[in-house]
């Protein structure tokens, strides 16, 4: 399976950025998704240092710490949309992206 993990994870940050598509910065977002993918993808083709993966895991655990918003009203919508919900769910999805980023780069053998 650890052959795979590159493609399943590719494939998961597609995904993740094909349901950007309503968001007010979908595009931000699909680049970002779409930045994991590919790098998801070249771990598979084994073409991406192992060095990038752990430059990009940084650069998304630092983007999630900075977008975390100062009150966390939690992620779902039952109170109302709020700028905080948003920052605290985008901030967990670079989250996602940085563990992803991490699994690769403990798991990659070029």
């Amino acid at each position: 399976m650890k052959q795979y993990d590159g493609l399943i994870l590719a494939l998961l940050f597609a995904v993740f950025g094909g349901l950007q598509y309503n968001d007010p910065d979908a595009l931000t977002w699909v680049l970002i998704y779409g930045a994991a993918a590919v790098i998801s993808f070249g771990t598979y083709l084994k073409k991406v240092p192992k060095l990038l993966l752990w430059v990009v895991m940084v650069i998304f655990l630092v983007a999630a710490g900075l977008l975390w918003p100062e009150k966390y009203q939690g992620l779902s919508l039952e109170n109302g949309y709020t700028p905080a919900i948003e920052e605290a769910r985008e901030s967990l999805g670079l989250g996602i992206c940085a563990v992803g980023m991490l699994w690769l780069a403990l798991r990659y053998r070029k």
